[in-house]
């Protein structure tokens, strides 16, 4: 979370998460992974954001990597 200065004064800005796709090559095609990431994130890993999945989300709920893994998500689905 960062504060920024905009015209009607200060306010809170959060990093944005997307869906994203990778390829896989094993498959053979675009696959959809079950965590969202930061667009910085996706452009490193080569990706393609999937429109209209936008989230803001709390900085803290970010890793060190810019991953975002939904809380109903079980550990064994986590990102590697």
């Amino acid at each position: 979370m960062r504060h920024v200065m905009s015209g009607l004064g200060w306010k809170i800005e959060m990093p944005t998460v997307h869906n994203f796709t990778l390829w896989d090559h094993l498959a053979g095609k675009r696959i959809m992974l079950a965590y969202k990431c930061t667009q910085e994130r996706i452009e490193k890993l080569g990706g393609e954001i999937v429109p209209y999945t936008a989230e803001e989300v709390d900085e803290s709920d970010l890793d060190d990597d810019g991953i975002y893994i939904p809380p109903e998500q079980s550990d064994d689905e986590a990102a590697p």
